[in-house]
């Protein structure tokens, strides 16, 4: 047994009415604690232990005093924990999307007093991360997104050097456009129809579309390193980025996944609006370029700046001793699939909806106001609490989605414009085509539950039906036969 004290933990442990889910091997989660019948076999008292221990990790809220007890304590035990300590971070890392800075930040302190544990759970979280992404399974695409976000938080927390974690993001991209290198080859030579060609293109997408994601918790401290060539090496990784977007088919291979088609317009190349992967690398991409006058672009009050409250953290602090681990090379495996349609049902099209006028759901990033990676947070928030409630829903999780969505950190100085931006995004989940991630029932019943949470709720989503509705004509017939007639409620 380890010597942390059980009763410690607890108390950091706080309110556990939002206790973890674990998945099974079908993606579906249990609870611990409260609800069924079964009663589970009673633990060891090692075992109590490191439940306490995976608890506390749990629910550390982020903040200076919590995060720095905990990890206090848990060195105190170190290497003994190694193994479950690491297996308990990465848990969290890949199940609690929007705690993604406060595990940065408690493996940062632990870097300073336990350097072995450090090194180990970095190179734990690549070899995790390598096997997600040789995955065509939705949950590990999900978990693969927040382990490379959180592998390129740690240079903030002086865990690994920028240019390090810039590999990271950088294997992505190569192995994205390697793929459409070979393919676009092959096709060329005639060795593959036209519709082949375009086999690589759903993953590449995805694994594009990942490195990209990462961004706003990252890109701050890319752009304004003081370590030598590690601005240089973010701005070559997004010219990559724009390179391979060269490459690709505009249309996509499923030119049919838009839940709206484009309006009419005077000439065709206008009446082609950007797909998901364009808009995403746009708004990087604007945010870059604003960044270079004005470092403060890259800040997104969607993502805390919760880093900043601890000391050890400083430039000064991290400039003055240098103890940083280095990540083994990030392999991306290659995955081949026998047609588009295999592709794209095991990395469909990213759902984006796009009703309300941009003022209405974001601004027009205007100085002092929201800037372009605002929105795309808080879509990340939207789905990744979704996907990662859904399960709970199924077996009535004691703390349901839409509580969860209400408690996400989106900035308090719009909040119509946040709830208009919130509606819009669950009609653009639950529209996906060619299915929705999660059930119908689902999503409608999330709906139902912040309409009767939030007061002012029920008008911002009758606007966006109102738009839909309008402009149904434009609307693809698969997803409007998930709209129920105009004047009655979502069924099942």
């Amino acid at each position: 047994a380890s010597g942390v004290s059980a009763s410690r933990l607890a108390e950091m442990g706080g309110d556990h009415r939002g206790g973890k889910r674990h998945r099974h091997g079908d993606g579906s989660h249990h609870r611990g604690g409260r609800g069924g019948g079964f009663r589970p076999p009673p633990l060891s008292a090692a075992d109590r232990e490191l439940r306490e221990v995976r608890d506390a990790i749990i629910h550390c809220d982020g903040s200076p005093e919590m995060t720095t007890n905990l990890a206090g304590l848990l060195a105190n035990d170190l290497p003994a924990l190694n193994e479950p300590a690491t297996r308990f971070l990465i848990e969290c890392v890949e199940e609690l999307p929007v705690k993604t800075p406060v595990y940065a930040a408690l493996l940062g302190l632990l870097n300073k007093t336990s350097p072995d544990f450090a090194e180990e759970a970095v190179g734990a979280v690549v070899t995790r991360l390598e096997e997600r992404l040789g995955s065509t399974s939705r949950d590990d695409q999900s978990r693969a997104k927040l382990l490379t976000r959180f592998l390129t938080m740690l240079p903030q927390v002086g865990v690994v050097k920028h240019t390090d974690a810039i590999d990271v993001l950088d294997a992505l991209v190569c192995a994205a456009g390697d793929a459409a290198d070979v393919a676009i080859a092959k096709s060329r030579q005639g060795d593959s129809d036209k519709r082949a060609g375009h086999l690589w293109q759903p993953r590449s997408d995805f694994l594009v579309g990942c490195a990209l994601a990462a961004t706003p918790w990252c890109g701050a401290s890319f752009a304004s390193a003081t370590e030598p060539g590690a601005a240089d090496a973010f701005d070559r990784l997004l010219t990559s980025v724009e390179e391979y977007l060269a490459k690709r088919n505009r249309r996509g291979p499923d030119p049919s996944a838009m839940t709206f088609g484009a309006g009419v317009a005077e000439d065709a190349g206008a009446s082609l609006a950007d797909d998901w992967l364009e808009e995403t690398f746009g708004r990087v991409n604007e945010t870059r370029r604003a960044g270079r006058a004005n470092p403060e672009a890259w800040t997104t009050a969607s993502v805390p700046a919760l880093l900043s409250a601890f000391p050890e953290f400083s430039t000064e602090a991290l400039s003055t001793r240098d103890e940083t681990r280095v990540p083994p090379p990030t392999k991306v495996p290659f995955l081949s699939f026998a047609s588009v349609s295999e592709a794209l049902a095991a990395y469909p099209v990213r759902p984006r909806l796009r009703i309300l006028s941009q003022k209405m759901t974001e601004g027009l990033w205007e100085a002092g106001d929201w800037g372009p990676l605002e929105r795309f947070v808080a879509e990340e928030y939207i789905a990744d609490t979704l996907w990662a409630f859904e399960p709970g829903f199924k077996r009535g999780a004691i703390i349901p989605a839409a509580e969860q969505l209400g408690t996400l950190p989106l900035p308090g100085d719009h909040p119509e414009r946040c709830q208009f931006l919130v509606a819009e995004t669950l009609f653009g989940e639950m529209l996906a085509l060619p299915a929705p991630r999660h059930a119908a029932v689902f999503y409608h019943v999330v709906i139902q539950d912040l309409c009767a949470a939030i007061p002012t709720f029920p008008k911002m989503m009758a606007k966006v039906v109102g738009q839909m509705f309008a402009q149904i004509a434009r609307m693809d017939v698969e997803a409007r036969e998930r709209l129920p007639p105009p004047g009655e409620p979502p069924t099942a």
